[in-house]
This record gives C-alpha cells, sequence and structure tokens, in this order.
C-alpha cells in the first residue's frame, strides 16, 4: 500500500469513527461498467451479506450504479470491503 494510501484509508476510518455507532448498517454506492461479468463480480462481495442491492442502470445503458446495505460490526470492515472491491478493474467507489 502506498503512503497515500495509507493516509487515506487512516482518515477515513476516523470519519466513521466519528459518524457511526458499531455495528451498524453502513451503505456503499458503487459504479461499474454495465455488464455480465462486472455485475457479477461485485455482486459476489456481498451474496450472504447484503441486507439490500439495489441496481440502477444509467440511460445510456453504459454503467450501472448499486446501492448496496450492509450490517457491519466496525469501521476496519468498511475499510476491507472498499480494499475488495477495489481490485474490479473500473469500479467507481462513491
Amino acid at each position: 500500500m502506498t503512503k497515500s494510501s495509507e493516509i487515506f484509508y487512516r482518515e477515513l476510518k476516523e470519519r466513521l469513527d466519528e459518524c457511526h455507532t458499531w455495528p451498524t448498517n453502513y451503505l456503499f454506492k458503487f459504479i461499474v461498467e454495465n455488464t455480465k461479468e462486472k455485475r457479477n463480480e461485485l455482486k459476489s462481495f456481498f451474496d450472504s451479506k447484503a441486507l439490500s442491492l439495489k441496481e440502477r442502470i444509467s440511460s445510456n445503458s453504459k454503467y450501472v450504479s448499486f446501492t448496496i446495505s450492509v450490517k457491519v460490526p466496525s469501521a476496519d470492515n468498511v475499510i476491507k470491503i472498499y480494499k475488495s472491491v477495489s481490485k474490479i478493474e473500473g469500479i467507481i467507489s462513491l
């Protein structure tokens, strides 16, 4: 991990801990290219964990946005999910 990403995740953890009481239902939002492969790859990270999962296809059908609610025990778990999902090529985390 680069120094800048270490700083980013440390600051993210601090902000998450300031704003949330753990455990909590956390809302993740992502955008991926609208292909079956990308959609399934993202969904696979949340198969048994998602309390809800909503998909919305963009007006030009090129992208799909996901809103996924997951019960997480801590800020560290939120960061772990973001890091895992970031391995999907072209994903945008919101």
